[in-house]
């Protein structure tokens, strides 16, 4: 016979996360607010256009562990068109370099 498992009438399960930081956990990537200059480096070395890059929100959670992008934000920078690198770690690649342009609004 399985354990009995108790259940709170009215328990939200939410409430067990409480006070957790996902966007400092160890699988969440390195994001970087590049400048203007950099960001137009990157586009001339892939030979690309801002309309052809991935895209990333504004708000998106990864991007609050760079102090950069928290200045800015807190700086009231239009941030909306620069461009975010994404690094990760790869078991067979060391580690990947990827490019975001910020977005307003949601990605649908």
């Amino acid at each position: 016979m399985p354990a009995k498992t108790s259940k709170k009438k009215g328990a939200n399960p939410k409430d067990a996360l409480q006070g957790t930081d996902f966007v400092r956990h160890n699988m969440v990537p390195e994001h970087v607010l590049l400048t203007h200059e950099e960001g137009m480096k990157v586009m001339a070395q892939f030979a690309t256009t801002p309309d052809r890059l991935p895209k990333i929100t504004l708000y998106d959670p990864g991007l609050a562990n760079d102090p950069t992008y928290r200045a800015a934000i807190a700086a009231n920078e239009n941030l909306v068109g620069r461009i975010v690198e994404i690094r990760r770690i790869s078991p067979t690649a060391g580690r990947t370099i990827h490019y975001r342009i910020i977005t307003e609004g949601r990605l649908d």
